[in-house]
């Protein structure tokens, strides 16, 4: 700033003066400017309006709209001072023009003007709707990333030295996104003259001006409120896998923005509980809570005291500046940030009005609130799985590809198989060593929703069929068939239809419980059988059947027992007793042997040889 001008009063005995540069050209004196306000605030986009005296009634007509000087997109300087000793107040493109015929225009030509809309190049950033998924990359160096993408935007980007796993941005804006980051992390966005600035708002540095209660200040107001201060807060979250609580004091901010601010808890009784909890009921790490809790905290201080002032008109003041008050009590005076800075020539005058604190701009978040945020994700969304064993955290999740998260393709998985995300796996029963086990293929689609609709928390709720992946059997009205088939074709199935139960393997091994026919069938692929039903039980080999205990066997019908073979059958044993309770016969067609290699007794009450 000039250095002849420390307080409003020292321009005086000077005249207001201006440039408006259009395109590196200065402005024709033919247009007569009847206004000038440009407009910057911290967390905003800059904006300047000019209005320009326009219009011939008696011509019919308004030529000065048609002049392409004014064409939106055209790069626009503003330069305001005294004395044609002028100093930049805003830059940036025209984006829109307008014809406003006030009321009294037919007699009073000043009232027929020509209004020229103007914003910094960061609007582009507005307009530019990005999904992405950031993987081990720091905060910081996602918005610079963010921020490098605009033409002519340049910008100064302040370390966050924590990164996450995996940070998704989702279905909003750059703007939005980079504003929300600042608040979660405590900062702010200044932008200027085509610069954005995301820092640590300060009064540490050198006030450029001092603003007195001297009676050269057009307006002052000033307020510190207490209603929406607490004395502490603790953030909890938890570490679901591990089923532990995650606990945080947040950390009073050391830095202010009014440095006469100095907060005494102990007038917060009748506002504040001695600790205020937020509880988060999804997981977060220690160092995310830490920055949840400290810049919730911060910016409830930073709207504690704030205000605005008018005065007498210095160019040089920019946001992002600190100015010193002067007597307006010893709450107020002292160094204080600038957080809003308007400057306006009207009529031949030139005025600045700034405001300090950040009620105004915080307006629908000055209250404490535990999800304020708008990188939001609501309902369910498609996914395919693409990793099932390489969790880093070894939490049993899944790795899942979710387009809408990165970018549709015109075959939705091109190119993003690699930029996929670990989720949580819903199952139907989990137990300890017990439970359901069953997990998707990879390639498989599913559908994924997130906790607490926040697009880090995803879980994996189910499967669906595709294109691809089509069901086992075509689905029918009845809906009797039902089935677990595994991709190697081993299966079991229900037929409800013909009450009939089946396990199976692709090479045929099959054990079959038919409820309708009373039957139970086992089959093997070396064509083994065990048939069970109302007449019995068939077993049937093509080889040997072995019975072997390490006890007893038993055999035991009323009927009868009847053992054949077309080849020799074999009875051997330590002792073999044979008894009939009525006839004992032994025959052989060819002959008949009884032989011992000792005694031999034959017994009975007649024995009759030959």
């Amino acid at each position: 700033m000039s250095s002849n001008i420390s307080r409003p009063q020292d321009s005086l005995n000077k005249k207001p003066s201006f440039d408006i540069l259009i395109n590196d050209n200065i402005l024709s004196n033919d247009y007569r400017v009847n206004k000038i306000f440009t407009k910057k605030e911290v967390n905003k986009i800059s904006r300047a309006q000019i209005e320009i005296y326009g219009g011939d009634i008696f011509k019919n007509e308004f030529s000065e709209i048609e002049d392409p000087v004014f064409d939106a997109g055209n790069e626009i300087i503003i330069k305001m001072g005294y004395d044609q000793i002028n100093s930049v107040v805003f830059e940036g493109v025209i984006e829109s023009h307008s014809v406003n015929l006030k009321t009294g225009y037919q007699n009073n030509p000043e009232k027929s003007l020509l209004t020229i809309e103007c914003v910094d190049k960061s609007i582009k950033l507005t307009n530019t709707y990005t999904n992405e998924i950031y993987q081990d990359i720091t905060e910081s160096d996602i918005i610079k990333t963010l921020l490098n993408n605009v033409s002519g935007l340049s910008s100064n980007v302040e370390d966050i030295n924590f990164s996450h796993d995996f940070f998704s941005k989702y279905n909003n804006n750059d703007w939005e996104f980079i504003l929300e980051r600042a608040l979660m992390n405590g900062m702010i966005l200044v932008n200027s003259n085509n610069t954005i600035n995301f820092k640590d708002p300060s009064c540490n540095k050198s006030s450029e001006l001092t603003i007195s209660n001297s009676g050269q200040t057009y307006s002052f107001t000033a307020k510190q409120q207490s209603e929406n201060q607490i004395k502490k807060l603790v953030i909890n979250s938890i570490d679901s896998f591990n089923s532990e609580k995650i606990s945080k004091e947040a950390y009073e901010p050391i830095n202010k923005i009014i440095n006469a601010d100095n907060l005494n808890k102990n007038n917060l009784n009748y506002f504040s509980p001695d600790e205020v909890i937020l509880d988060y009921s999804y997981d977060l790490s220690y160092n995310e809570i830490d920055s949840i809790g400290f810049s919730k905290l911060k910016l409830l201080r930073l709207n504690r005291i704030f205000g605005k002032s008018s005065f007498r008109g210095v160019p040089t003041l920019d946001i992002d500046s600190v100015v010193t008050f002067d007597g307006f009590g010893n709450k107020f005076d002292g160094d204080i940030y600038v957080t809003k800075v308007n400057h306006s020539i009207i009529e031949g005058d030139l005025t600045t009005e700034i405001s300090f604190g950040l009620n105004d701009i915080f307006s629908e978040r000055n209250k404490l609130e535990k999800n304020n945020s708008i990188n939001k994700i609501s309902g369910l969304h498609i996914g395919r799985i693409s990793d099932i064993e390489a969790d880093p955290k070894n939490q049993y999740r899944v790795k899942v590809v979710i387009p809408e998260l990165k970018s549709i393709n015109n075959n939705i998985w091109d190119n993003i198989l690699e930029s996929g995300i670990w989720a949580k796996l819903s199952h139907t029963y989990v137990s300890e060593d017990s439970g359901f086990f069953f997990l998707p293929e990879i390639g498989t689609q599913v559908i994924v929703s997130f906790l607490s609709d926040n697009p880090t928390q995803p879980v994996v709720l189910g499967s669906l069929y595709t294109n691809e992946n089509k069901p086992y059997k075509l689905h029918k009205n009845l809906n009797n068939y039902k089935a677990i088939v595994l991709n190697n074709n081993m299966k079991i199935e229900f037929d409800q239809e013909n009450q009939k139960l089946s396990i199976s393997t692709d090479q045929g091994n099959e054990i079959i419980l038919d409820e309708k026919n009373s039957e139970i069938k086992i089959n093997d692929v070396n064509e083994n059988e065990i048939y069970m039903s109302k007449s019995g039980i068939n077993m049937k080999s093509n080889s040997d059947i072995n019975i072997n205990s390490s006890s007893k066997i038993s055999l035991n019908a009323t009927a009868g027992i009847e053992i054949s073979s077309n080849s020799d059958i074999e009875v051997s044993g330590m002792n073999i007793n044979n008894k009939a309770n009525v006839k004992f016969s032994a025959q052989g067609s060819a002959g008949t042997e009884i032989n011992s290699s000792a005694i031999t007794t034959v017994k009975g009450s007649i024995v009759q040889i030959n």
